[in-house]
């Protein structure tokens, strides 16, 4: 479903149903074969607890969830993104989101970034944050370049300016803590599925959207770590090459995740991601 304002709805059924595995050393039904269910993270009414471990940028590296009781079998997932919430489009957003909480057995919902207005302020965060704790499923978030990549006040020629790397490091910090997340970064097992949570969390780079070495290796070493999963990777930013229609306000070096020679690499390695979820460019899914 495409809404004809700032942002976009869609969701995404994760059942035992996948095209052929073109790419795949096994198809995703082998794949599927060999793989324990008992070992999947359940969705739950709230955010599943992860483990952390300091990243090399002081971020926490999380692990999958500790094993359910029981294992779902499918899970759908609704996917909002590039919210921008404002005083401006906020009864829009609410109607978003209202349309979310009216799909039947939603597991939870994927928040993938861009949710402050401009410039991530701690003002447009509570706002956005208000907003979206109207869901009823649980949430997982992780920011895009609104979010965290600015300084809270604008240039005297009226245009955002790039926030310094302790600037950057203090919005991350204060974005996690008010989505009560123990990190920004963080996998779950669904479904017998690898589901990869990637941040835009650099605190460097030209790029208004790089993810940072710490996350990059914490997705390489997620995936190796499980070569038999079909997996999903959701982020801000979605990769090159991956659509048909052109944006003239953005290029490539600032439309599609960064690094992308090393996001290819990775890729290249682990063929069983299948998927890559983002927003970033205002565009239908």
């Amino acid at each position: 479903m495409v809404i004809k304002f700032r942002f976009v709805v869609f969701s995404l059924i994760l059942a035992l149903l996948f095209s052929n595995g073109t790419g795949f050393a096994l198809t995703p039904g082998e794949v599927l074969q060999k793989h324990d269910p008992s070992t999947d993270v359940p969705t739950s009414q709230s955010p599943m607890p992860v483990s952390t471990v300091n990243g090399a940028d002081g971020q926490g590296a999380s692990s999958t969830a500790t094993a359910p009781r029981s294992a779902p079998t499918s899970a759908s997932i609704a996917v909002l993104s590039d919210l921008h919430v404002s005083h401006e489009n906020l009864a829009s957003c609410r109607k978003a989101v209202d349309a979310v909480n009216d799909l039947p057995g939603i597991s939870f919902v994927a928040l993938l970034g861009d949710l402050c207005e401009k410039t991530g302020t701690a003002e447009e965060l509570d706002r956005a944050a208000r907003l979206v704790g109207r869901l009823s499923a649980p949430i997982f978030v992780i920011p895009g370049n609104h979010d965290i990549r600015y300084k809270d006040r604008l240039g005297k020629d009226g245009k955002k300016e790039v926030g310094t790397p302790a600037e950057k490091a203090t919005k991350l910090e204060r974005f996690r803590k008010t989505f009560k997340q123990k990190s920004l970064r963080f996998t779950m097992k669904v479904a017998g599925q690898l589901l990869v949570f990637l941040p835009i969390d650099a605190l460097s780079g030209k790029s208004i959207v790089t993810i940072s070495e710490a996350s990059l290796r914490f997705f390489r070493e997620a995936v190796e770590a499980n070569p038999g999963l079909p997996t999903i990777v959701f982020c801000h930013a979605p990769l090159q090459g991956s659509y048909e229609e052109e944006d003239t306000t953005l290029t490539p070096f600032h439309a599609t995740a960064q690094p992308a020679g090393d996001i290819r690499d990775i890729l290249r390695d682990n063929p069983q991601v299948y998927l890559w979820v983002a927003g970033h460019r205002h565009i239908k899914p």
